[in-house]
């Protein structure tokens, strides 16, 4: 058996290989879908090792590049995701021997940690090969009442793509606009990062007081950032994901997860760059939007940001509830608990969903 990286001339087999072994789920397998996730991704492609016996590949597993911001310091991870193989080559041990074959690439490579959220069945498998139990993805809930106003607002209101780049331009702008009058401000100071400086340089001036701008504290770059969005949310061609704004600078992004009996929201992102203090405004879109889409439930994940734990909190959502995947993780160059284990991590629900 041989074991090698994958290219992307490989791509028509990988994709002929999972509609083979795992069939057509809720979860297309196309082309299409691959190169979003593995190619295109903002954070670097995938790491992919192919198995084959002869001519014919019999075996593919794939990690996913993350990243992950905590404390001033940037984690390089990997989402272990898809993996597949041949029917007629089950129980040879091509899952192990790929998987094995990733992880010593990947701690070569520097990366931090790998984590995902397996199901029971391949649970034992992980874990034989030095995964980790953590905990289920907490997440907090909020009910509708079942008997409210219906609104005749269409759905193309929440449409994501436009709203994306009008959030991203406004807050530029604003941005670049408060450290002009930071730059005015701070005249006597012999230095001051000009307004197109971007990045970790600003975030780290913020994080000292330097500029005494409204902002979080960056960990990121705008363009890193928007990319990020864009790529998670917008050009995704497996779920249709809909946002609303609130406030200058606060967005919110969001699934519909249609139900037998109700329809549940799911929050999967939110930007709070503006003030918690805007909770009427957040509580009245959400409202709308959960109308609209005839949502009785709304779910959203753990913030570390007391911003918007605050906001949360003031928003009627109940307390963080173990009710979400479990959360596996194995060590590489880092211990996963570092960011795992802190209350100040954001575990927003877009992280751990599965696609």
């Amino acid at each position: 058996m041989k074991i090698r990286q994958a290219t992307r001339e490989d791509l028509p087999e990988i994709v002929s290989l999972l509609k083979r072994s795992l069939g057509e789920s809720r979860i297309p397998k196309s082309e299409e879908a691959w190169n979003w996730k593995h190619v295109q991704n903002p954070f670097g492609e995938s790491l992919v090792y192919l198995a084959f016996e002869g001519e014919t590949l019999v075996g593919v597993r794939a990690f996913m590049q993350w990243r992950w911001h905590l404390a001033d310091k940037e984690y390089r991870v990997l989402r272990a995701v898809d993996t597949a193989t041949h029917p007629e080559f089950w129980g040879r041990g091509i899952f192990r021997k790929l998987t094995e074959g990733l992880i010593e690439k990947a701690t070569d490579e520097g990366f931090d940690f790998i984590f995902n959220t397996p199901n029971e069945k391949s649970m034992p498998g992980y874990l034989k090969m030095g995964w980790k139990k953590l905990y289920k993805v907490p997440v907090r809930v909020r009910f509708f009442p079942l008997f409210c106003r219906r609104l005749s607002l269409p759905e193309q209101a929440y449409e994501l793509r436009g709203l994306l780049k009008t959030h991203f331009e406004n807050l530029k702008r604003r941005f670049f606009s408060e450290t002009r009058q930071q730059k005015r401000s701070h005249a006597g100071r012999d230095e001051y990062f000009a307004n197109e400086v971007l990045g970790k340089k600003i975030a780290s001036k913020l994080k000292q007081g330097f500029l005494e701008v409204p902002l979080n504290d960056l960990p990121y770059d705008f363009a890193e950032k928007e990319a990020y969005f864009k790529w998670r949310y917008v050009d995704n061609p497996l779920v249709k994901y809909h946002g609303f704004s609130f406030g200058a600078k606060n967005l919110c992004i969001f699934r519909v997860k249609k139900g037998n009996w109700f329809n549940e929201l799911r929050i999967c992102d939110l930007e709070l760059t503006g003030s918690s203090a805007e909770r009427k405004e957040f509580n009245n879109r959400l409202r709308e939007a959960a109308s609209v889409f005839k949502c009785r439930l709304v779910t959203v994940g753990r913030y570390g940001d007391r911003r918007v734990a605050k906001l949360l909190n003031r928003s009627f959502f109940g307390p963080p509830l173990p009710l979400g995947l479990q959360l596996t993780a194995r060590t590489l160059n880092s211990d996963p608990q570092v960011v795992f284990a802190r209350k100040a991590a954001n575990l927003p629900l877009g992280t751990f969903e599965l696609f």
